[in-house]
């Protein structure tokens, strides 16, 4: 049986055990994240969160298991997928803390604090973010633009539409600036050792009116040490294969 392992960070300012009293009671995680509802099924040791806790995720119709296996207060907690499959999930999340609550600020507040402070250290160009662009060709499917515009939608290069035109992690946000050709064994790709493949084909055919056609066949793969990276082969001779973009 193959495993996944995926190790999540990032930095909070509430105290640290405020912190681990939220995330380690499953019971809240519907008040804060991505889920309809979030169930206890078993306790564990120490009761109720700790090693051998199962827990339920559920969002509408989708819905998996987690066993607690790693439970060491304020320090680490991980877990094993029993059943199911993780739901992926939105490109945002809802606030951890409320305003007011551990310093928590109105929305978009702190941001634009550390925007102002980021460029007037940086420089204004320096600073900005990312928008999703609807084209089928990845490398012209995002655009720079000012933060305060980062939830804005953008007018499409072509075709009518409001949405991306895949679904949500389906294509990693970090591209190479230009796709890197990949070793190969037989027809096979690799890079760094053997890749394992995961999940289903994305054909892009795309760009013949314009003179920048492409046809590609998109993989993810997992490469030996567990980085997921997202590749293509070319539709036409020599059929070469390639590195475009890696999954954070």
């Amino acid at each position: 049986m193959s495993r996944h392992h995926v190790a999540a960070e990032t930095v909070a300012a509430a105290p640290v055990d405020a912190v681990w009293a939220r995330v380690a009671d499953i019971t809240t995680w519907s008040t804060w994240g991505q889920w309809d509802e979030t169930t206890r099924e078993r306790d564990g040791l120490p009761a109720p969160d700790g090693v051998g806790a199962l827990r339920r995720f559920r969002r509408g119709r989708k819905s998996h298991v987690e066993e607690v296996v790693v439970f060491e207060p304020t320090t680490r907690l991980a877990y094993e997928v029993r059943s199911g499959l993780p739901v992926l999930r939105e490109l945002s999340s809802n606030p951890l803390w409320q305003p007011g609550e551990y310093g928590g600020a109105a929305a978009g507040s702190e941001s634009s604090a550390l925007i102002e402070i980021l460029r007037a250290r940086l420089g204004h160009e320096a600073v900005y973010s990312l928008q999703v662009v609807q084209a089928h060709r990845p490398e012209r499917a995002w655009a720079m633009c000012e933060p305060s515009l980062a939830g804005a939608s953008v007018p499409p290069t072509r075709g009518p539409g409001v949405a991306a035109p895949w679904g949500a992690f389906r294509r990693p946000l970090w591209l190479l600036p230009m796709p890197q050709q990949l070793e190969e064994i037989d027809g096979v790709p690799r890079r760094r050792g053997t890749l394992r493949f995961f999940g289903d084909v994305e054909r892009i055919e795309t760009g013949w009116w314009d003179g920048g056609e492409i046809g590609r066949d998109y993989y993810t793969v997992f490469d030996i040490y567990g980085v997921q990276l997202w590749i293509f082969r070319e539709r036409a001779d020599p059929h070469r294969w390639f590195l475009h973009g890696v999954f954070g």
